[in-house]
């Protein structure tokens, strides 16, 4: 079975058919390259991502996904987290569990009763419901993509001394 690069050559580079003849010398149809282009851009359109809500100087939040909990009572949060160079995202809890992944960079999470931890690229980590917690970027920034658990009615974070 041809895979979806050979299928795209094909149909994208295959040699163009002579148009009908209209009388007026155009043809009334759009030939494959033009619809395949047509196509591509409506598409590109479609899937722009959402803008990224800063949350503190150097941090950038953009959420992927939410979805309801089975339970009725809780929402799945999916959100790509970006830090600058050094950047601090002070104390803070959530009312559900957050399940996180360092896909680049790296960075220290403190979290109350534990001793800090350093996450490089790669690597997941875990912080249980309502334990204040805070994260800083190492010197080239990070990237964490986080799955949040949250009571569905409650703020996804909020800030503690």
């Amino acid at each position: 079975m041809a895979g979806m690069g050979d299928l795209f050559t094909r149909f994208a580079m295959a040699p163009r058919r002579a148009p009908p003849d209209t009388g007026a010398g155009t043809s009334r149809h759009l030939d494959r390259r033009a619809f395949l282009g047509c196509a591509l851009c409506a598409a590109a359109l479609a899937v722009r991502p959402a803008r990224a809500e800063q949350i503190v100087p150097g941090v950038d939040r953009l959420f992927l996904k939410r979805i309801d909990y089975p339970d009725e009572r809780h929402v799945i949060v999916l959100a790509e987290v970006d830090y600058g160079p050094g950047a601090l995202l002070p104390r803070h809890i959530h009312p559900g569990v957050e399940s996180s992944y360092m896909a680049a960079g790296f960075g220290t999470l403190a979290m109350d009763g534990h001793a800090d931890l350093l996450v490089p690229a790669r690597q997941g980590f875990q912080v249980p419901a309502a334990l204040p917690h805070s994260f800083r970027a190492g010197v080239e920034g990070a990237r964490i993509v986080a799955n949040y658990v949250v009571e569905k009615d409650k703020p996804l974070s909020t800030w503690v001394p």
